[in-house]
């Protein structure tokens, strides 16, 4: 399934669980997978199931993915980390941000942010999920804390996920029961088209 995004009429495509992040590194690129094929000497068909997910990363042999990086230009390092950003990596990220709020409270989790370049560094890799993620927290933690928003990250408050995001707890109650629903979803959050309800609930 492939998540988009909406800005201005424009469509902006990234991947969700049942896609890859290496076709959102070669629109990137803006190189086709016929192109790559030819490149690294694969065929077009053993690539497009790599590329569109359904020959999982952990099957494809080394030599494969140095074929793909030297294509690319890329080392093999900077192909590993695009390919490896998950849902599963999406819930420890959203753990890891509920932490570093507990740790440092929310201002000086707000400062850090905001002093930073860490969102449009997510935004630049195409990671539009933890970017807009990050730009939400901003925006819920200011409201709490009665802060004005920060114009910084005014150009990403246009974008909005058009295939909402819910957390792996939504699904799992889901399966359970098929009537279950989000209850008391958060504004900032769900303006971007992510479903959360409970943020500062960690471990």
């Amino acid at each position: 399934m492939l998540l988009t995004l909406y800005r201005c009429g424009d469509i902006i495509n990234i991947e969700s669980e049942d896609g890859s992040m290496l076709k959102t590194l070669l629109q990137r690129k803006n190189i086709s997978i016929y192109a790559l094929a030819k490149k690294c000497g694969m065929s077009y068909s053993s690539l497009h199931y790599i590329v569109n997910g359904r020959t999982p990363y952990e099957n494809c042999s080394v030599q494969i993915f140095k074929s793909i990086a030297d294509a690319l230009q890329i080392s093999m390092n900077e192909l590993y980390e695009e390919c490896q950003y998950t849902k599963d990596d999406f819930e420890i990220f959203k753990s890891n941000i509920g932490h570093r709020i507990k740790d440092l409270g929310q201002l000086e989790f707000l400062r850090e942010t905001l002093s930073s370049d860490i969102v449009d560094d997510y935004w630049n890799k195409d990671m539009r999920l933890p970017a807009l993620y990050l730009v939400a927290m901003v925006d819920y933690l200011s409201r709490m804390n009665e802060i004005p928003l920060c114009s910084k990250y005014h150009e990403y408050r246009r974008y909005r996920l058009t295939e909402p995001v819910f957390p792996m707890s939504y699904w799992a109650q889901k399966k359970i029961d098929a009537s279950f629903e989000l209850k008391d979803i958060i504004p900032e959050f769900e303006r971007y088209g992510i479903m959360e309800g409970e943020i500062f609930d960690v471990e």
